[in-house]
Order: structure tokens, then C-alpha cells, then sequence
């Protein structure tokens, strides 16, 4: 058997195949996918590496399907601005996974909240009305949903 710091080492050295291999010989399945998520978070936030963040986020959905948080940030590479551009079809795999997070954790309002987001930029605008309110109702002095509160004023005066 491996520990989650054998994968962590191998992920620290660029080894993210072997990485990925040897994550499936780990016991603690939970916690090396809390591991594998905040890795891949920190990837794709600070070195702008969205395709092997989201291969480990894939392997932290694998080892521990029901991780919100996996899901959650899966959604969010899936939004990356270069993984767009070259697969605007990710539109609907981050959909998913952001009601997939919903439905594991209706109280996720990170979630609603990027869900409102991307119904916004793809004009679904009642449906981000929808997950804004959502969000707004469970996190509501949150800055960055009154700002997209202003965005869909805006869009109503249209």
C-alpha cells in the first residue's frame, strides 16, 4: 500500500502520471483526494495548468465521487479561459459538475454561484437570476455575487 504523501512527492516532482498510477494503491482514498483537489487548485490558480489540473481533479472524483469540492473545482477548469478557447463544448461539462456539486451540497453557494456565472455568459438569463438569488440567500454579504447581482440588473434594462 502507498500513502498519500508517495503521491504527493511524485506530484511535487512533476511525476503526474506515476502520480495518477500510484493514487489507485492508496488506502486513504478520502483523504488523498482532499489532497489531489487542493493540489490541482493551486496548479491551475498559480501556474495556469488547467489540462493536469484537471486530470488530477478527475482522479480525486475517482478515488471519492462524493468530494463536492472536487466537483466543484473541476467545474472551475472546465471554465478556464484557455480550456474554452479550445473546447467551448466544456460549457456543459462545468455545467455539470456544478449540479453535481448542488446536488451533492445544496448549501454550496460557491457553486450557484459560478453556475449563475456561466449561465450569464451564455445568455441563459433567467436561470442565472435563479442561482444568483441561491447564492445571495446563503452567503449574503459576499462581494463578488452583488456583483453579478449588477450585472444581471444591467442585463434586465436591456
Amino acid at each position: 500500500m502507498a500513502e498519500v504523501e508517495d503521491v504527493l512527492k511524485l506530484l511535487w516532482n512533476a511525476k503526474v502520471f506515476e502520480a495518477l498510477e500510484l493514487a489507485g494503491k492508496v488506502k486513504d482514498r478520502k483523504g488523498l483526494a482532499v489532497q489531489l483537489t487542493e493540489f490541482a487548485g493551486t496548479l491551475d490558480w498559480l501556474k495556469g495548468k488547467p489540462y493536469t489540473a484537471g486530470l488530477i481533479l478527475l482522479k480525486a472524483i475517482e478515488l471519492c465521487p462524493e468530494y463536492a469540492l472536487a466537483h466543484y473545482n473541476l467545474g472551475v477548469v472546465f471554465t478556464d479561459v484557455e480550456m474554452l478557447a479550445d473546447h467551448p463544448e466544456y460549457v456543459a461539462l462545468a455545467e455539470r459538475e456544478y449540479r453535481w456539486v448542488i446536488g451533492l451540497d445544496q448549501s454550496f453557494a460557491p457553486a450557484h454561484h459560478n453556475l449563475a456565472l456561466l449561465y450569464y455568459f451564455t445568455g441563459r438569463l433567467e436561470e442565472s437570476r435563479n442561482e444568483y438569488k441561491k447564492a445571495v440567500e446563503l452567503e449574503p454579504s459576499e462581494f463578488r455575487y452583488k456583483m453579478l447581482g449588477a450585472l444581471l440588473e444591467n442585463a434586465i434594462k436591456v
